[in-house]
Formats: structure tokens, C-alpha cells, sequence
């Protein structure tokens, strides 16, 4: 849970303080910092180059979507993250 995250003063160091969840967990919060991280990405690429942004609604819209993509593909451990978080 987010909320029992420690703080930290690099994001190496928070990346690194994954690995004391369970296997399962920390293969799906890292798929799902990877998603939302590549997302954002596009998104700034799209407000640089193509000079047109979306707002917050759309770029979250864009992750739940790109999210059901990889659960579909396989992501059974983004799958059960997602669905752990749905449920409590």
C-alpha cells in the first residue's frame, strides 16, 4: 500500500526498497511505474514536438487503457495488483 511507503532520498533508493514486498507485488508495482512513467513520457514528447497536450482525465484514461492492454497480453501480476487495488 502507498501509504506504508517510507520516504526516500532518490528514487534508486525507493526503486531498491521494492525488492522487501513479495515476488508477486513488486513484479506488478514495477510494471505499473513502468506503464505510468511511459505514458507521462509520451505524453511530454506530445506537448514538445507535436505541441498539443492532454489534460490529466486523458492521460489517466490513457494508462487505465494502456493498463487493460498489458493484462490482456499477459501482465498476470499487474492484473493482480490492479485487481488487489480495486477490491480494498
Amino acid at each position: 500500500m502507498p501509504s506504508s511507503w517510507g520516504h526516500y532520498d532518490s528514487v534508486h533508493r525507493w526503486w531498491s526498497s521494492l525488492s522487501e514486498a513479495s515476488v508477486d507485488s513488486r513484479v506488478g508495482l514495477r510494471s505499473l511505474i513502468i506503464l505510468v512513467v511511459w505514458e507521462l513520457w509520451c505524453e511530454r514528447n506530445a506537448r514538445i514536438f507535436k505541441r498539443r497536450g492532454s489534460t490529466v482525465q486523458q492521460v489517466l484514461t490513457k494508462i487505465i487503457g494502456e493498463a487493460a492492454s498489458w493484462m490482456a497480453a499477459g501482465a498476470k501480476h499487474l492484473a493482480d495488483l490492479l485487481c488487489r487495488a480495486v477490491s480494498s
